[in-house]
């Protein structure tokens, strides 16, 4: 699973060592909620939403970038959505993010 954000992005995989996303049935990414924690910080917390959605927030937004099950899970952290990733991250964002980032051009596929 990767999350981009304005200061790059991270990468987390799964335990296995692959990055791949979960099975369809097991986790429906749609009317879901995130928590985005550093070292037991809460840095983020908001909704899931589809790229093409309608809906306006006023919280952090995890955008599913792809639904394809072949492809590892994909999102973009917005601070409110909809929003574009050049704006810029919230202070709180860059503090605890940034050392744990990769820049955005060294993305694994």
């Amino acid at each position: 699973m990767t999350i981009t954000w304005q200061g790059g992005h991270l990468e987390q995989s799964n335990r296995e060592g692959g990055t791949g996303a979960p099975a369809g049935s097991m986790w429906n990414p749609f009317d879901s909620c995130f928590v985005l924690a550093v070292r037991g910080v809460v840095v983020a917390a908001g909704a899931v939403v589809p790229r093409h959605s309608a809906r306006l927030f006023r919280s952090d937004t995890l955008v599913l970038q792809s639904d394809r099950l072949d492809q590892p899970l994909a999102f973009s952290l917005l601070p409110t959505f909809p929003a574009e990733i050049g704006q810029p991250a919230p202070p709180e964002w860059r503090q605890m993010l940034m050392p744990i980032s990769k820049p955005t051009g060294a993305a694994s596929r």
